[in-house]
């Protein structure tokens, strides 16, 4: 199993406010984003089966009103979280013995001045589960 992260993306906007004590807004700053279990794909026989297990990700979040989580493409799976929270998701398997299922889960936090992402890619293998 694998986890790869790449680097944030949409780096915080800076600009000005106008307020007079002459600080500067800034975007939302993901702190982390990580893995806390690896999901599995279902394995054994159709005699004794065991069943896969999903993925459970949490993240630190400051400066952001609004944190989404998307899931393999531009979709949002949800865009209501917390700025430090967690989720567990499912972890759908397909293919054949040998083969590596990957799943790609997008951070992203926004506020009024910007937005910033982090994506982690999650990957398990496939087993054959032969019929006894």
């Amino acid at each position: 199993m694998g986890i790869q992260e790449t680097v944030p993306t949409g780096s915080p906007t800076a600009g000005g406010s106008g307020d007079k004590a002459g600080t500067t807004a800034s975007g939302p700053t993901i702190s982390s984003f990580r893995v806390t279990r690896k999901p599995s794909c279902p394995a054994g026989t159709t005699v004794n089966p065991i069943p896969g297990t999903g993925v459970r990700m949490e993240w630190r979040v400051a400066d952001a009103t609004s944190v989404a989580l998307s899931v393999d493409g531009p979709g949002v799976y949800r865009d209501d979280y917390p700025s430090t929270g967690s989720e567990e998701l499912t972890f759908p398997c397909s293919g054949g013995d040998g083969d590596t299922q990957r799943h790609t889960y997008t951070l992203t936090a926004r506020n009024a001045h910007g937005k910033q992402t982090r994506t982690l890619v999650v990957t398990a293998p496939v087993h054959d589960i032969p019929k006894v």
